[in-house]
């Protein structure tokens, strides 16, 4: 693949192969808030490198079959890219903790990202849903709801917890993390709702067995490594298609 990049406005040129896979190539970006972080977009995958092209990883992830990528843009109000592909529609990746991956987080302690905010969507039962109406029926794969929490392992954790607490200092929720102690980078989901309540208690009204959606609030989020916390804050945002905030 041919790759370069000018520091000098084309006076010498550096090339940025890499460690890439043979295979033309379609299009280069420079991430706009580092750049240190570039996207490649080639004949059959998307690569990213968080170290300006001295490497490159595959970021394709399990949603984006073998496709050629011919164009990534950036968003200004969210942290995502858009990858163009042809023949395979449009494709979206949230960025949020690649942009602030380095390579020595897999070498000193752990690293808890900063989550990005997110939106406590109400389902409307008009366009989703076994009971929609209309004709707008939404297609294709959307993100899961609610919140991703990323962090980094350098080793094996023995102990390891992450909790969320509201504005007061409660807990309200305790992410299940006991598959997630090994060395490397993991991904936890949180549907936003708090703890669901015990088993054989009867449930009130509004807390289901499946825990009550969480209020929009600034949120605390604390990974507890081997007795060492990291703490970040995540803000969750009510949807603005609604009147109320609750």
């Amino acid at each position: 693949p041919y790759v370069f990049v000018t520091e000098d406005f084309g006076q010498t040129w550096r090339s940025l192969r890499a460690n890439l896979p043979t295979g033309p190539t379609r299009v280069l970006r420079e991430d706009m808030q580092n750049p240190e972080l570039l996207y490649l977009g080639t004949e059959f995958a998307l690569f990213a490198s968080i170290n300006r092209g001295n490497s490159w990883l595959k970021i394709n992830g399990a949603t984006l079959p073998t496709v050629a990528i011919h164009e990534i843009a950036q968003a200004t109000t969210a942290n995502e890219i858009v990858a163009a592909t042809h023949g395979r529609s449009l494709w979206v990746l949230d960025v949020t903790s690649l942009r602030q991956l380095k390579a020595e987080h897999w070498k000193s302690q752990p690293e808890l990202f900063v989550p990005a905010t997110v939106t406590r969507w109400q389902l409307d039962f008009t366009h989703e849903g076994m009971f929609r109406t209309g004709t707008r029926h939404f297609v294709g794969q959307n993100p899961p709801r609610g919140a991703a929490f990323d962090f980094a392992l350098a080793k094996k954790a023995d102990k390891l917890s992450l909790k969320i607490l509201d504005p007061n200092g409660s807990v309200v929720r305790d992410l299940d993390v006991s598959k997630e102690k090994d060395a490397g980078l993991h991904r936890i989901l949180w549907d936003l709702n708090a703890n669901p309540a015990p088993k054989g208690e009867k449930t009130k009204p509004s807390f289901t067995p499946f825990g009550q959606a969480v209020k929009p609030a600034i949120y605390r989020v604390v990974l507890t490594a081997d007795g060492v916390e990291f703490a970040r804050n995540l803000t969750v945002e009510a949807d603005p298609r609604t009147r109320t905030a609750g």
